[in-house]
Order: structure tokens, then C-alpha cells, then sequence
């Protein structure tokens, strides 16, 4: 399959701390990635050198054409200071600069399979937490991309929406020729809905499929003992 880009041997300082190791890892078109790893890894250091806000000590990225980009961070701004409807703040997702791209979803399509409409009129602070991370991403998923970073998009979201959620991505990914590149420590998720998982602790520790992964390096049917997180 057709590589969007690939990370050759990219380290990452800050300061005196290496936060990324001679990380190489190619990203597949239409699939969905994951990305895991323990608290303090890197992850999130990965998903800003890959937008150009974190500067490359060595090594490269190579893309294999130009593309656009949207990001659902884990960390946004308190919903309780916002004084937008969930419609509105949605909508915000359509204001971008990516003119290339198509949305992964359009606005209304969006509400309906998020099941937002019936809260559309409500302000963002009064909605549960649940809701407004099904909001995060509606609002990511309107934007035009063609890869789509998202960090922790099944938080706080139940296991009946957690699925709806992920055969929206595997369809979003396979009938819409979209890509995903996800920060996620759902293994429930991970195991049924992602093609591919990179275990990083600083460098690659792993990279093959979610079962392929947890079977050598996780221990998948006692992960208490997460050896992984230690080397």
C-alpha cells in the first residue's frame, strides 16, 4: 500500500531530554494507525513534530506529496468559558485554510452520526463531558484533510458510542480514502477498529497489528504486567 509519509531516524530535544529516538515508521494511506505507549513516551511530541511546531533535532520527514491536516488534541480550551451553541462551535470546524481537501464529513452528517442535533441549541457548557468530546471531533471531522491526527478521541465516550465512532473512521478511511493517525490507549477500541499500532517509548518499540503488538510486547491478557513500559 501507498506511504503518505515517513519518519527517518527523527530525534527530538528539548533542552538536554530526548524526547523522540531515531524514530522511522512510514504512515499508510486510508488506514487507521494507532499510537500508543506510557505517560511521558512522546506521543504527543510525535504528532507536533509531524505538524511543524516541534522542531527536528536530526533526521527527516519525507512526504510523498503535500497534504492538509487536522488535529483533535486530548487538552482544549474549558468548555465552561465558551459562549457558543455545540452548532456553532461545530461549525468552526468549516472555517479552516485547506482549500485541496475535502471534509471527512459534512456539517449536517456530522450531527446526525455523532448524535449531536438534539443538543445543537444547547450552549457547551452545558453539555456532559461525553458530549462534548463527541463535539471535539465532529468539529475535527468537518474540517478539510487528508490526514486526520486525533489524540484520545474515545475518551469519555460509552461502549455503545465507542463503536459508532470507530466504524465511522474504518468507513471514513476505506470508502472515503481518509487517514488516521490516532494517540489512543482504548484497547477495546484499538483491537477493533484499528488496521495498524506503533508502540513508541521514545523510539519505536513496536510496529505491526494491535493483537501482533500486545502479543510480544503487552502482555494482552494481563496488563498489569506492561514489561513494554519499561524499555
Amino acid at each position: 500500500m501507498s506511504s503518505l509519509l515517513e519518519f527517518k531516524n527523527v530525534s527530538v530535544r528539548r533542552g538536554s531530554e530526548v524526547v523522540l529516538e531515531s524514530v522511522s515508521f512510514k504512515l499508510t494511506l486510508h488506514q487507521i494507525i494507532g499510537l500508543t505507549g506510557p505517560n511521558g513516551a512522546g506521543k504527543t511530541t510525535l504528532f507536533e513534530t509531524l505538524m511543524g511546531l516541534c522542531p527536528i533535532t536530526s533526521g527527516e520527514i519525507e512526504w510523498a506529496k503535500p497534504i492538509e491536516m487536522a488535529y483533535l488534541p486530548q487538552q482544549v480550551m474549558p468548555k465552561k468559558i465558551m459562549p457558543l451553541t455545540v452548532e456553532d462551535f461545530v461549525k468552526m470546524g468549516t472555517w479552516g485554510i485547506n482549500k485541496k481537501s475535502s471534509p471527512a464529513l459534512g456539517f449536517e452528517d456530522a450531527l446526525k452520526v455523532l448524535e449531536l442535533r438534539s443538543i445543537s441549541k444547547k450552549l457547551v457548557s452545558e453539555i456532559s463531558g461525553g458530549e462534548w468530546r463527541r463535539a471535539l471531533l465532529a468539529r475535527s471531522l468537518v474540517q478539510r484533510a487528508d490526514l486526520y491526527l486525533l489524540d484520545e478521541p474515545f475518551n469519555q465516550l460509552d461502549l455503545q458510542m465507542e463503536s459508532r465512532v470507530g466504524q465511522l473512521l474504518q468507513d471514513l478511511s476505506r470508502s472515503h480514502h481518509k487517514t488516521f493517525f490516532i494517540i489512543s490507549h482504548d484497547w477495546h477500541a484499538m483491537d477493533h477498529y484499528f488496521d495498524r499500532l506503533l508502540l513508541l517509548n521514545k523510539r519505536i518499540i513496536a510496529d505491526g497489528s494491535v493483537r501482533e503488538v500486545s502479543d510480544v510486547h503487552m502482555n494482552w491478557k494481563a496488563p498489569e504486567h506492561h514489561e513494554w513500559m519499561h524499555l
